[in-house]
């Protein structure tokens, strides 16, 4: 059985183009290795305003669309797109990307671990350290659902968010054996938290 070879995938220096890696690419070729260049948003640009961010990004999109293909990645960069190439990795190596499905899945078949990892895409940094503007269960009846396999939460923490909320959480909070994505390993129990928790919210409306 051959072994599916690892896609290649250029990153220019400041001033080139992907046309500079064409002779390399077509010496590849003939060993079984697929290949990709980036252009670089700032090489001919007609307004110089592009910035290493958005270079990183451009290229990050690039490698994002091998790695959800599912495709082993070689990244070869030149001079200043080392810097660009260095950038875009962040969190894609396939280490990482493999420790996903133990972070958020662990207790899924393999076939579904890959399936949800397919599925998922960056998320900017930013939204980390904006401030929440609103405690909802001062006003009104919130429940926490607590996942006792969680490798994402653990436990512990989860039971501190949920008793930092007050003692009404935590009465009417419950457990259920499961990964960080309950909502796709085990459905039916997390219906079950559901249901209760709209029961108890009605019941506390009333």
């Amino acid at each position: 059985m051959s072994i599916e070879q690892p896609t290649i995938l250029f990153v220019p220096g400041a001033w080139h183009f992907p046309a500079g890696f064409d002779a390399v690419r077509e010496l590849l070729k003939p060993l079984g290795y697929p290949t990709e260049a980036v252009a670089l948003p700032s090489v001919g640009a007609e307004r110089p305003t592009k910035t290493l961010n958005g270079e990183s990004a451009h290229t990050r999109a690039a490698i994002q669309k091998l790695a959800d293909a599912e495709k082993k990645i070689g990244l070869v960069t030149h001079s200043y797109g080392g810097v660009v190439g260095s950038c875009a990795v962040e969190d894609l190596g396939f280490a990482q990307r493999k420790a996903i499905e133990k972070v958020f899945y662990h207790d899924m078949s393999p076939s579904e671990q890959e399936k949800w990892i397919t599925q998922l895409s960056h998320t900017s940094a930013a939204v980390f350290s904006g401030k929440s503007t609103n405690e909802p269960w001062h006003h009104m009846p919130c429940m926490y659902i607590y996942c006792g396999e969680d490798k994402a939460i653990p436990l512990i923490v989860q039971q501190g968010i949920a008793g930092s909320m007050g003692a009404d959480i935590s009465k009417f909070s419950i457990s259920i054996e499961a990964s960080h994505s309950p909502f796709l390993s085990v459905p039916d129990k997390l219906v079950e938290g559901i249901e209760l928790a709209a029961k108890v919210g009605l019941s506390k409306s009333l």
